[in-house]
């Protein structure tokens, strides 16, 4: 599962640069598999965004932090949807109600504070 909130914009400690990092991983070797995007169009991806490579490092690097954000974005159009996730935040009483609701899906005798159900509505219907 691919999360767009896991894209870092990163500047290079060695050049006056900025690289994409994902979760820890920013060699294209292995974030095209995370990605499910060929190796070949994720690079086309970074030249058209003014990535250049270096490997020495397996790393694209962009001139500018809009460079790198620009090709995100084109990443996260390419990855299928069956890959993209979304990361949500609940409290314990939220994940207790999302448990109890499945574990008794067909007695519909769930009941719960109102405004306890709102807020996890509003969590899961975040874009």
């Amino acid at each position: 599962m691919v999360i767009k909130e896991s894209f870092t914009i990163r500047r290079s400690g060695m050049f006056d640069k900025y690289y994409i990092d994902y979760n820890g991983t920013y060699s294209t070797g292995k974030l095209d598999g995370i990605f499910g995007i060929s190796n070949h169009d994720l690079n086309q991806i970074y030249e058209k965004c003014s990535g250049s490579y270096s490997a020495e490092n397996n790393v694209y690097y962009f001139n500018s932090k809009e460079d790198a954000a620009q090709a995100i974005e084109m990443i996260w159009v390419k990855i299928k949807p069956s890959l993209k996730g979304k990361a949500l935040y609940l409290t314990e009483e939220e994940v207790e109600v999302i448990r109890r609701a499945l574990i008794n899906e067909d007695s519909n005798i769930l009941s719960t504070n109102k405004i306890l159900k709102d807020n996890i509505f509003n969590k899961l219907n975040i874009q």
